[in-house]
């Protein structure tokens, strides 16, 4: 368990394969949401909110070893006693509200992370994108900020 003042290392590589992935499927037009989440939660999660359930359930077939689907649950291989929206946080290494933009619908932050508003029948490609536009906001735009470009340091 990382101590409080260990600051998270952004998982970009697990982020942009998940986002092609979410990319180049079709997963149907609308995607289901995830309503019912008294399972995939345990008291330490954050509040409860709909997410995309065919998005989380898509984990154990991008990253096969690491998550699988026991008894119709999402389940991290790492950490199989703790819920799914937990597991997901930290294995993507992502803060509440990177989490809150990317999986649930109209909470989106697309000033910070980019990408787009997405409501409840929001495609797969629109959710990867989001993903993508994340990791290039977090990542790469800092680098070319002015202030950056020509600090005398």
């Amino acid at each position: 368990m990382k101590n409080s003042q260990e600051e998270l290392v952004l998982r970009t590589d697990r982020l942009a394969i998940f986002g092609l992935h979410l990319i180049e499927i079709e997963i149907s037009s609308d995607i289901s949401l995830l309503e019912d989440l008294d399972h995939l939660f345990n008291e330490a999660d954050i509040s409860v909110f709909p997410v995309f359930k065919d998005v989380v359930y898509c984990l154990p077939k991008v990253f096969p070893g690491e998550w699988e689907l026991k008894n119709d649950e999402v389940v991290w291989n790492e950490k199989p006693e703790q819920s799914a929206l937990t597991s997901i946080v930290e294995f993507f290494q992502i803060e509440q509200s990177l989490f809150l933009h990317l999986m649930v619908p109209h909470s989106q932050l697309p000033e910070y992370f980019g990408g787009e508003e997405i409501d409840k029948k929001a495609s797969a490609k629109t959710i990867g994108y989001n993903f993508l536009e994340a990791i290039f906001c977090l990542c790469y735009l800092p680098l070319m900020q002015p202030s950056i470009l020509h600090s005398k340091n």
